[in-house]
This record gives structure tokens, sequence and C-alpha cells, in this order.
């Protein structure tokens, strides 16, 4: 019922559409940071962690941290791009969009394999070489229990290592099945107990064809960047780590640190740390030591820089989100007094990125579902109250708050901006609390909106804000 409740909301009466929630930031695989994009200004950022990553030949995995909503994806996104057009080959790994994978190893491997071969780097022999010996020790590290369901499942139709010898003696009865079963998983338990060196022959294989791969890779960057470029080493970037299921993030690292620390291949893990840290706790129970934990698993660990102006990175957001929502940008109306509001507001009270986000699409769906008009100045801050001061929302809505508690919450006083601004707010409470509280000039500039603050208006916006599962 939901999603056709949603449906209809995305389809206004003349037959357009109207979107519910931001397009995605579109970032093309070369792009790399442009006026349009760099929305965060991190292209200075990225040029520094460029001239370091060129100048490591040695295994490295480097930690980039920054919290939700901070432009990390987009930020990894722009300096693959960067990274590409100066030479270098470049992975973007999204692990979020790819934990359903059960195997690490065989989702990390697969992405270096596509790229050796889209890029054609080492010969032939090599890359053959590579996908061979990724096989043999992605059969080597698949747990023997997983081999036996796969076997049993399919009564030997998918024959696997473990039960070389064994099938021939497989009856077609379940009992006799289960038997020899048995008999083949305490042989093979017994061969795995005497046949590490083996399996250490193996993962000593797999890298050093790996390390052969990457050092052709510095070699390709190199020619493609000109006689003064030193090359690159492969880049490999994991995004989105902390958002994955706990198991296969620290799958990722784990294997990261101990199959693919080779030389010339960098690991650039982007995650928010503390979240990544909790999957650890969660899962291995290590609630005093995860930090040390996850300390063994990377080299260095940057934190994304913090704006040097953080109102007009937020500003900046509020304009490009806006005209990716395609709401209207008419200076005459009401819409965008309301979008300078949600830029004001959303940097006076320090919201994030992902906050804008969630507050300029429950704007969307006020407009498709409320009465005419209902995108203005007040249903701006209800929707930012709602996700961040929802007491105050709540005491709003059923007016039971003094206007003075309004004003000292929301520290107008404080905010980075004009005397004019900081008043015209202040005033615009007191006009919703009652006109009389502010003298007749200054209030006569809130008589055009008053049409939108009726008290129909304004229940009607906090019913739908209400109904939005988006907001807490």
């Amino acid at each position: 019922m939901a999603v056709n409740l949603y449906l209809y909301l995305c389809q206004k009466h003349d037959g357009d559409f109207m979107r519910i929630s931001p397009k995605p930031v579109e970032i093309g695989p070369n792009d790399g940071f442009t006026a349009n994009n760099d929305i965060f200004g991190y292209e200075e950022f990225g040029k520094r962690l460029g001239n370091l990553m060129r100048n490591i030949d040695h295994p490295a995995t480097i930690l980039l941290d920054g919290p939700w909503g901070s432009g990390k994806s987009v930020f990894a996104q722009q300096w693959a791009g960067q990274c590409r057009n100066e030479g270098a080959k470049v992975i973007y790994f999204d692990a979020f969009k790819n934990d359903f994978h059960s195997d690490a190893f065989m989702a990390i491997t697969s992405q270096i394999i596509n790229i050796v071969q889209k890029e054609d780097i080492g010969t032939k022999t090599e890359q053959k070489s590579l996908i061979s010996k990724s096989v043999q020790l992605g059969k080597e590290l698949l747990p023997i229990a997983a081999k036996i369901g796969t076997r049993a499942a399919t009564f030997g139709l998918l024959d696997t290592e473990i039960f070389e010898g064994a099938g021939e003696a497989i009856d077609a009865t379940t009992k006799e099945v289960g038997k020899q079963f048995e008999e083949a998983f305490e042989k093979k338990l017994r061969e795995k107990l005497t046949n590490a060196q083996t399996e250490e022959k193996t993962v000593i294989g797999f890298r050093e064809q790996l390390e052969t791969i990457a050092a052709k890779a510095r070699t390709a960057s190199k020619q493609e960047g000109g006689e003064d470029n030193q090359g690159w080493p492969l880049i490999f970037i994991i995004d989105e780590l902390d958002r994955c299921k706990p198991s296969f993030a620290l799958e990722v690292i784990e294997n990261i640190k101990h199959l693919f620390a080779v030389d010339n291949v960098c690991f650039l893990i982007v995650t928010n740390t503390t979240h990544l840290e909790d999957a650890i706790s969660g899962l291995y129970g290590l609630k005093a030591h995860k930090s040390s934990y996850l300390n063994k698993f990377y080299d260095q660990h940057f934190k994304l820089p913090e704006q040097k102006n953080t109102y007009n990175s937020v500003e900046k957001y509020c304009d490009f989100i806006w005209r990716q929502m395609e709401f209207p940008d008419d200076e005459r109306d009401q819409i965008y007094s309301a979008k300078n509001t949600l830029k004001t507001v959303s940097c006076g009270l320090s919201l994030s990125i992902r906050d804008v986000s969630k507050v300029v699409g429950n704007l969307s769906i006020l407009a498709l579902s409320g009465p005419e008009n209902n995108i203005h100045n007040l249903s701006v801050y209800m929707a930012i109250l709602k996700l961040k001061n929802h007491d105050l929302y709540e005491k709003i809505k059923t007016k039971t708050v003094d206007l003075h508690i309004i004003i000292t919450s929301l520290n107008i006083n404080n905010w980075n901006e004009t005397e004019r601004v900081k008043e015209y707010h202040q005033d615009f409470w007191s006009f919703i609390y009652g006109a009389e509280l502010i003298d007749e000039r200054r209030r006569e500039h809130f008589d055009w909106h008053h049409p939108f603050y009726s008290e129909e208006s304004f229940h009607d916006t906090c019913t739908t804000l209400d109904s939005l599962s988006a907001f807490p």
C-alpha cells in the first residue's frame, strides 16, 4: 500500500512528475573534480592524497574517515577520476552494493581481474596465471562445510576438490550419502591439518602473481603519464564499508591484510570509523579493544578535512539539491523564499549534507500530498525541527512552548549571519506567535505570507511530516 501511495504522490495533476528524493550525484569515471561537482571543496585534499599515493611502491592500506553525510562517497568517485586522468589504474568498489557476496576474497579478486583484462595489464600469460592462482586460492579458502553442503545438495553433480576419491563410493540412498560424506569430511580434515604448507604455497603463489601484475600497472601508468611521471600503484578504493553486513566488512579488511598486501597495490578504505568499530564490537565482542583491533589492518588513518567555511558548503549544497529536486526557482515565489530559509536554518543548526537531503525529500512529499502552496518558511522550519529537534517540534506543533524558548533553542543570535537576517528570523517566529509582538513596519513584511500560515495549513503540514517514516 505504501508503495502505491508514493507512486501516486510522485504524479502531478497535469501529468508531469516530481521527485520525492534527490537524484544521486552523478560522477563519471573520469570526471575528477570540476567547478560544478566539487560542492564540498575537496579538490586540494584530493591532490595531496594523490601525491602521497603515487610515491608509494610498497603495500599500503589507508583509512579515510568521515561522518555520515560528509560527502565521502562523492569525494571517492571524484578522486578516482582525477587519478585515472593522470594515468593511474583505479578500481572503485562499492562494498555496500556487493555485500550479498558470501566470499570477500572472490569479490575483491574479481574486481582486480576485471581491470587487468579491461586495461590489458601484463601479458596474456600473466593474466591467465593470475586467474588460475585466484581460483586455486579461492578453493583453498572455501570452508570445508561449504564444499560438503554443495556436494550433498547436488548429490555429486557439482564436483569439488574435497570429494576427490570419494565420489565413486557414494550410494544413491540418503543413508549411504550421509555416511560417505562423514567419512570424506573426516578424511579431508586430517589432510587439512597436515597440508598447511601446501596452502601457504598457494597464498604465496597468488601474492607473487598479483605483485607482478601490479608492477606492470605502474609501468603502464608511467607511459600514460609522460616522461616525468613516476607512475602509480594499482589503486583499489573500497567505499561504504561501514554500511555493509559486519561479517562481510570484517572479512574484506582481513583479506586485504593477509592476501592482497603486496608491492604496488594501495587500498583506500572510505568509511565511518566509529560505525566500523561498532561492527567489530558487535561481531567479536571487543568492546574495550575495538579500536586497537581495527588499527592492525591499516597503515595510515586520515580524516576527510572539515570545511574551512561550513556555511558555504551547506549553502552550496542546498542550491545544488534544490536543482536536483527540480523545484521552481522564481524569486517572486514563496518557494524561493523557502529555499533561502532552508539555506539559512541548515547552516545555523549545522545540518549535515545527509540531513539536508532528508529535509528536501520530505518537502517534496509535502508539495505533492498537501494543499496547494504548502512549501514556505514555516514548513521548512518544521521539517528541519522534526529531524534535528523533535522535542521542540512537538511543542511548537501543540503550542506548548514560549516564544523566547524557541528563539533560544534555535540559537539564532549566534548564527553566522548578518544582524538583518537574524532579526528577520526572530521576527518570523514573533509573527507566527502573534503579529502584535512586532511593530507595524516589520509586520508588513510577513503579510503576503499570511495565507500559508493558517491553522489548517499548519495542521496539514505537521500531519504529513508525522506520517513520514524517514523522520525519527
